[in-house]
């Protein structure tokens, strides 16, 4: 989804500030900002909920780890979803291109530069997302060695 966003708004955006003074670009900045904000909402999920469980798992407190499943988990999902909606709600507004908006001509043809930022931004999303799967891992075992911490550390 990142390749594939990055290389339609270079093919159709001509530059920054035909974000801001083009129909496309305004509902494409839009669209942005909501996958940005799915993207932070699955993070919270990966990085801070799922280990808060965790420790509290880990801590012996089953029915905290409980709460947090069925309190927060499920609105945090709610509000995906709802972004996502978003998301799709504002893709038939994009039509046309910036390029044509803004009477910037063609899009520029595709060359071994164009193919090799590809091969660049395909490896890095690839590394990134293996860091991140690395990271929740360890959060996690860290949760679990832990025994908790905060509010859910347990009584002694």
């Amino acid at each position: 989804m990142f390749i594939s966003g990055s290389w339609l708004a270079w093919k159709h955006v001509g530059g920054v500030s035909e974000f801001a003074t083009t129909t496309y670009g305004r509902f494409l900045l839009v669209k942005l900002l909501l996958v940005l904000a799915l993207v932070s909402a699955g993070a919270y999920n990966q990085f801070l909920l799922t280990p808060r469980i965790a420790r509290s798992h880990a801590a012996g407190e089953i029915g905290k780890g409980f709460i947090l499943t069925l309190r927060h988990f499920p609105a945090v999902v709610a509000a995906e979803a709802a972004l996502g909606v978003c998301v799709l709600f504002t893709v038939p507004f994009l039509t046309g291109s910036v390029r044509a908006q803004a009477g910037d001509g063609a899009a520029p043809t595709v060359d071994g530069t164009i193919l090799a930022l590809g091969l660049v931004l395909v490896a890095s999303l690839g590394a990134t997302f293996y860091a991140a799967h690395r990271a929740s891992l360890l959060l996690i075992r860290r949760a679990e060695v832990s025994g908790g911490c905060g509010y859910l550390r347990p009584k002694t």
